[in-house]
């Protein structure tokens, strides 16, 4: 193993120990599953090569995965669902609060979802709640796409915990 992949592996290893709960998915990205969700850290290597940042992830698991020959035939689709995810638009400028609101949002401090936490956010609960119930309006089907992802040979193996409400 050469020295800057053993670097990396004690990184990722100092990483894990500060955050027991999280699982490395891959050398530079650490997760755990939160009911529907999967959140963590990634190390973003910077151009220079010599130094890292740190990025807080949300990723949904009820999305639907698009293969690539049909990338033509659900482009539109994917771009309304990216544009509805997205918790500001990107396009044209943004305003001081949009700014704020992302900043924010990569500064969560405490992993676990309670309503405090969306507030800290300036997140609505019960918006985010709303927005949910209408992913869930098939529970059958939001379920189904769930588990479909959970299954995934890497996300089976992440450490995980639930949302408490």
């Amino acid at each position: 193993m050469e020295a800057g992949n053993v670097f990396k592996a004690a990184l990722q290893n100092d990483w894990l120990n500060a955050f027991p709960e999280l699982s490395a998915f891959s050398k530079d990205k650490l997760y755990k599953l939160v009911g529907p969700l999967i959140i963590g850290i990634e190390l973003i290597k910077m151009r220079s090569g010599e130094d890292y940042r740190l990025h807080f992830v949300v990723y949904s698991l009820w999305g639907v995965s698009w293969a690539y020959v049909k990338h033509q035939v659900y482009f539109g689709d994917m771009i309304e669902s990216v544009k509805h995810e997205l918790p500001v638009s990107l396009e044209g400028n943004l305003d001081l609060n949009s700014i704020i609101k992302i900043f924010n949002l990569t500064m969560i401090k405490n992993h676990r979802l309670d309503s405090d936490h969306f507030k800290a956010f300036y997140i609505d609960v019960e918006t985010w709640l709303v927005e949910l119930s209408e992913k869930v309006k098939n529970p059958q089907s939001f379920i189904h796409q769930v588990q479909i992802n959970k299954e995934d040979r890497k996300i089976s193996k992440l450490k995980s915990s639930e949302i408490l409400f």
